[in-house]
């Protein structure tokens, strides 16, 4: 059990979908990236680009698993991984407010879809927006990403949850803070897939199991 939180979820590997995850809204409009250091190398820092070229294209490009939970919840459990680097979004060890990009072998469990609880630094709760804010401002497929460690296994509590932020100036880097703590639209994604989502049945038939979670990725492709 996380300190102050609830116990850890059981959740089993469901897709995968190549995406960008963009924001449409005014000083925060764009796609997170990552950042490349003076020498070429992969940084591990996640910020906001307000331009996509064919430059900076590979660096935007994510690959979203995405999980079924028991019990089931309001939302889709995921993990965030830069397809050019394959980097995975997590809270930081021992700063879990921290938001950082860390390398596969970091992990207790190397490969994304063998992760079966929610205790592993890379899942967040990926919640739809409904209703938070007027109708004609934003769009119902956005979405907030709320760690699981930095939320103290509490992501879907809107007073605990702390989700994917942006900052104003696109020279600082994304961070963890409360969701609803900063301007809304500073924590309001879409996902844009940019190929076909490919499920675990797709590779390896297997008997259908009683864990039912809406596949919103699917929804979206």
């Amino acid at each position: 059990m996380a300190a102050g939180g609830e116990e850890q979820k059981t959740i089993q590997f469901d897709s995968t979908a190549v995406s960008q995850i963009n924001n449409q809204y005014g000083t925060y409009k764009g796609t997170l990236i990552q950042h490349l250091k003076d020498n070429g190398e992969p940084g591990k820092k996640v910020y906001r680009t307000p331009n996509v070229t064919p430059r900076n294209k590979d660096e935007t490009i994510v690959q979203m698993y995405s999980y079924k939970s028991i019990p089931p919840t309001d939302g889709t459990y995921v993990v965030l991984q830069f397809k050019e680097s394959e980097m995975y979004a997590a809270s930081k060890e021992g700063r879990p407010d921290v938001l950082v990009l860390e390398e596969p072998g970091e992990f207790d469990t190397e490969d994304a879809e063998a992760i079966t609880t929610t205790a592993d630094r890379r899942l967040f709760l990926m919640k739809p927006v409904l209703g938070a804010v007027p109708a004609a401002d934003f769009a119902v497929t956005d979405f907030v990403f709320a760690s699981c460690i930095a939320s103290q296994q509490n992501p879907g509590d809107k007073n605990k949850a702390r989700v994917i932020t942006l900052l104003k100036s696109q020279r600082f880097p994304a961070r963890l803070k409360r969701e609803g703590r900063a301007p809304l639209e500073s924590q309001y994604f879409q996902p844009v897939p940019l190929e076909g989502v490919s499920k675990l049945s797709d590779k390896h038939p297997v008997q259908e199991q009683e864990v039912q979670l809406g596949d919103r990725m699917s929804s979206l492709s």
